[in-house]
């Protein structure tokens, strides 16, 4: 019997969650007795900025959830695309893709969405221990699979000698901090220095990251897992990037990148000490990243969720 699984979600900018949503979709491709089908608005952004531009031509022209055997939802998915009386008693399994740390706290204005019978699975084990430390009441089964990546998407990493820009500083998600360390790191930086306050299309911010030495990562305080400290450890930038929570996940202090705290003048501190370490220094950094970064093999995750996908009868 061949199930049809429905994935629906907008996505009009290269955003860690779109990517990943992707990632599973992908995932179910491989599964066997699983038909895949994906919704995306028409009124999305379609161009290479877009994650799914790829897949654009397999994209649904009308969300038609009343076909599919399995819904795959995330972030105001709830809202979005699973029909009213679908959240108090679905009629078929649900599975929710939990992405992000700030989503935990009452005060978001979604909170109530955990009352909503769903299959949910965390991106950190982080995520997972949040939701049983605060005690927050779950309808549903909840499941911890770690992002990962897939590093044969993303290109040769270059050598250190070959690296042209010295510091990169991505505020994506805190631009004014990221202008401050700029104008303060100046004199300390004697190589280029670039500074990224606006999205890019994904494989040109991939490209960015690859020619940086040092990349200096600035997510929101909260985050379910941050990709982009992955890829940069892949790409063997030294990754310097607050702790935000999910990033706990992989990001280890002085092991495979630097973790300072969310303060300005940590931060700094931290960037001035990494310009200046060895080479031995900067290279065991880098090793242990290689580590991780294999520990967190695409592979993986697709054997989790297949995992779930293939015993939902039992699970839901």
């Amino acid at each position: 019997m061949i199930h049809n699984i429905l994935f629906s979600l907008r996505c009009d900018f290269p955003s860690g969650g779109c990517i990943k949503v992707r990632d599973y979709y992908h995932h179910a491709c491989n599964a066997v007795g699983f038909k895949t089908n994906v919704y995306l608005p028409q009124d999305a952004v379609w161009d290479e900025s877009n994650p799914w531009w790829l897949d654009k031509y397999k994209i649904m022209t009308e969300h038609r959830p009343d076909l599919a055997d399995v819904l795959f939802i995330s972030g105001l998915g709830w809202d979005r695309f699973i029909p009213t009386e679908y959240k108090t008693n679905s009629p078929i399994p649900i599975i929710y893709l939990v992405q992000g740390l700030f989503k935990l706290n009452p005060e978001y204005p979604h909170y109530q969405h955990f009352n909503h019978k769903a299959i949910r699975i965390c991106v950190s084990k982080v995520l997972t221990e949040e939701l049983e430390q605060r005690n927050i009441s779950v309808n549903g089964p909840v499941f911890t699979i770690s992002n990962c990546i897939d590093t044969k998407q993303l290109p040769e990493p270059l050598s250190f000698q070959n690296k042209d820009i010295e510091l990169l500083i991505i505020g994506l998600k805190n631009p004014v901090q990221a202008e401050e360390l700029s104008r303060r790191l100046s004199s300390f930086c004697c190589g280029k220095l670039l500074v990224i306050t606006q999205r890019l299309p994904q494989k040109e911010f991939i490209s960015l990251v690859n020619r940086a030495r040092h990349t200096v990562f600035l997510p929101a305080t909260e985050e379910g897992f941050y990709l982009p400290a992955l890829e940069g450890m892949a790409l063997e930038t030294l990754v310097i990037c607050p702790d935000v929570g999910g990033n706990r996940d992989f990001c280890r202090a002085n092991y495979n990148c630097l973790l300072p705290s969310y303060q300005i003048n940590d931060i700094q501190q931290t960037i001035i000490s990494a310009l200046s370490f060895s080479k031995t220094q900067r290279q065991l950094l880098l090793e242990n990243a290689k580590v991780t970064v294999q520990q967190h093999a695409l592979e993986k995750e697709r054997s989790a969720f297949l995992d779930i996908l293939y015993n939902l009868k039992n699970i839901w």
